[in-house]
């Protein structure tokens, strides 16, 4: 009998122990978790590169978790990407001002409009339909943060379009005014 007795317990100690842990009491520590803000972006093509598709954002706290969905990239390419922007300034896409003589909106003529690269993202690959799945999560260093805070005065740019037969990963294919989802 008394090994039933210590079992029991055994069982009833760890079972008070364990819901102590979750109980919580504010002067111990457990603070609130941070709330998520939950942002988006709508891609429109650049470039004649056909892409669209959609970039969503979840920053808690120093977390980012990015998912990016779109179609209509150079297939089996790399794909650079990047928040732009400026805080305190309300960034945009490139409109037809920024076409260069050349006929493309390139790097430099795109700036203007899209600001300096906010935060760099790990490059996407296209699958051999030039769709393109990106998820990351990032947590990011109190200036990465700041530099793109309020995250919807920024924009979300994909670079690498096929130009004149050749690749150039430099010319933006696709952005989106990133908004803060409703």
């Amino acid at each position: 009998m008394k090994k039933g007795i210590s079992a029991v317990t055994v069982t009833l100690a760890a079972f008070a122990l364990l819901l102590a842990g979750c109980g919580g009491d504010s002067s111990t520590g457990s603070a609130s978790a941070a709330p998520s803000q939950h942002y988006t972006a709508t891609l429109a093509a650049l470039n004649d590169s056909g892409v669209t598709g959609t970039a969503d954002f979840t920053l808690t706290g120093s977390q980012l978790v990015i998912n990016v969905k779109l179609n209509g990239a150079t297939a089996k390419q790399g794909h650079a990407q990047h928040i732009h922007g400026t805080t305190g300034k309300q960034a945009s896409c490139p409109t037809i001002a920024a076409v260069t003589k050349e006929g493309v909106v390139s790097l430099e003529s795109g700036g203007p409009f899209y600001g300096p690269v906010a935060l760099g993202l790990q490059p996407a690959t296209a699958s051999a339909s030039g769709a393109v799945t990106f998820t990351n999560t990032m947590t990011l260093k109190a200036d990465e943060k700041a530099k793109i805070s309020p995250l919807n005065q920024h924009v979300y740019v994909i670079h690498g379009v096929m130009n004149k037969g050749k690749y150039d990963g430099l010319l933006p294919a696709a952005c989106g005014a990133i908004s803060t989802a409703k």
